[in-house]
């Protein structure tokens, strides 16, 4: 909900002497109460001498002028409301009803807010000292002594008579005590607007997706995406199923879950194969107990992870973070066995985000070096005596993942990713030791179209370049261009 009215609430504060000051709130502190009064002027009272509260609410604003003065600039701020590329109006806060913010512009008018409509919120810098609001009407305000403690003056037809009147010392001093925690609570929002990017993050929608990729490992066409949370408050996107990630250094989606929190300025990303945990487990059992592995008469190298975990800090459009990626590798050539390089040790990983309106931006580094004894590759293969199999290995592999999601409409989404690797593996098995260089470019583009409200269609196109180098057991060069085609129906709900 969102809206501007005219509608004005106005405190006239009263002190044991039954001087009245009257005014429209800029601020309740733990020791003060901050006003500008009918005259334009911002006055200060202390929460102490205040014994009595009237209010009324006026169909219009009384101030025929503001003055932009030392003590009122502090509160002024220019806020964002929706689409808006420039400030929708400079004013302050000035009342609060259930979750909703009213704020008074320098025009004259109030502005009713919920949280999800505003998108920024930053100190104002007013040139003029002096302001004419263009909305403005005098008003003529009762205080009847039969209702109003220190009341007098005469009431006419024209008079706007209190809305509620405050008279005992406690429920003044509760009254204003909610007004504190609230103003609080708005300092708390308004700094939460410059660690978020939006008021939610992520897509609000809940998605169940019926997917087909020739990448799958086995037919299990099914994923559910969801979030939850409040604006500019803890939110979380999850999703569960075969369906790919924007966070790994492969393509090809996974039977997996996902988890994405963002609370205040913290973030932090899981993403976890289910057919692959924990890390050091081998993340190709499944693949080999439906697949065979067959000889190869060229190199093939095959990636896969057990589980990535990032965690980091975001300010406005913002986002850094880094942590731990256990990836798997399995290694074939001509004439050896099958290396697999499982995840013995982490990969660190390191991701940068910009998260605009319609664009977003994300780029990730993945360092993997590994090596150890022959047996941590080879752990199918049986000496014969009992003992491990001599010689060792290494491995190290360095990836880097770019990617950009454009949405111009709410009713269609463009991504494109690109991932390059390059790497080197080295054994010195006694029998057919295996050396082997790579080089790789993945490519990929997805287009989404969402059809009224409850359907979305997606197809996506990837195209893999690998060039393979081979020394041992006998030199080899290969290179590839391989195509993939794949889509989804989501329904949304």
């Amino acid at each position: 909900m969102a809206g501007s009215a005219h509608a004005t609430d106005l405190h006239s504060l009263f002190d044991a002497r039954c001087r009245r000051t009257t005014g429209i709130l800029v601020h309740v502190g733990a020791e003060t109460v901050s006003m500008v009064d009918l005259d334009g002027a911002f006055v200060v009272t202390r929460r102490d001498e205040i014994a009595g509260i009237a209010v009324h609410k006026t169909l219009e604003n009384p101030l025929a002028r503001i003055a932009v003065s030392g003590g009122l600039r502090p509160y002024l701020r220019d806020v964002w409301v929706g689409e808006d590329r420039r400030p929708t109006f400079t004013g302050w806060t000035t009342a609060f009803f259930d979750d909703l913010f009213l704020y008074f512009d320098l025009d004259g008018q109030t502005h009713v807010l919920d949280p999800e409509e505003i998108r920024s919120i930053r100190q104002a810098e007013p040139r003029a000292p002096d302001v004419r609001p263009r909305v403005h009407a005098p008003v003529q305000l009762a205080f009847p002594p039969e209702v109003v403690p220190c009341g007098g003056g005469q009431v006419t037809a024209d008079s706007v008579l209190p809305s509620r009147v405050i008279a005992d010392r406690i429920k003044v001093g509760d009254y204003l005590g909610k007004l504190e925690q609230r103003y609080l609570a708005q300092e708390g929002f308004e700094e939460r607007t410059w660690v978020y990017a939006e008021p939610f993050v992520f897509d609000p929608q809940n998605r169940l997706g019926l997917l087909y990729d020739p990448e799958w490992v086995f037919a299990f066409p099914i994923y559910f995406r969801w979030s939850n949370g409040r604006p500019y408050r803890f939110q979380s996107e999850s999703a569960v199923g075969n369906t790919s990630h924007p966070w790994l250094p492969i393509l090809a989606p996974t039977i997996s879950a996902r988890s994405d929190i963002k609370s205040h300025f913290f973030n932090a990303t899981f993403v976890g194969h289910l057919l692959g945990l924990p890390a050091g487990e081998n993340a190709f059992a499944v693949d080999e107990a439906i697949h065979e592995l067959a000889p190869v008469t060229a190199p093939d190298v095959d990636h896969s992870y057990n589980y990535v975990l990032l965690m980091g800090a975001d300010f406005w459009r913002l986002s850094a973070s880094a942590g731990a990626s256990y990836l798997a590798t399995r290694i074939q050539v001509p004439d050896a066995l099958p290396r697999k390089v499982l995840a013995t040790s982490l990969s660190p990983t390191v991701r940068l985000r910009y998260q605009g309106r319609t664009l977003q931006l994300r780029a990730m580094y993945f360092r993997t070096r590994e090596s150890g004894p022959m047996s941590d590759v080879l752990d199918d293969v049986e000496t014969g005596d009992g003992e491990e199999l001599a010689g060792g290995y290494h491995w190290r592999m360095d990836s880097v993942r770019l990617g950009a999601t454009w949405r111009p409409a709410e009713t269609f989404e463009v991504s494109v990713d690109q991932i390059g690797s390059r790497g080197a593996y080295k054994d010195d098995l006694a029998e057919a030791p295996v050396a082997l260089t790579l080089w790789e470019m993945a490519t990929a583009a997805e287009v989404a179209i969402s059809f009224g409200r409850y359907v979305t269609v997606r197809g996506d196109a990837r195209l893999y370049m690998r060039r393979y180098g081979v020394t041992r057991p006998a030199s080899d060069k290969d290179s590839s261009l391989d195509p993939r085609f794949g889509g989804a129906l989501e329904f949304v709900f």
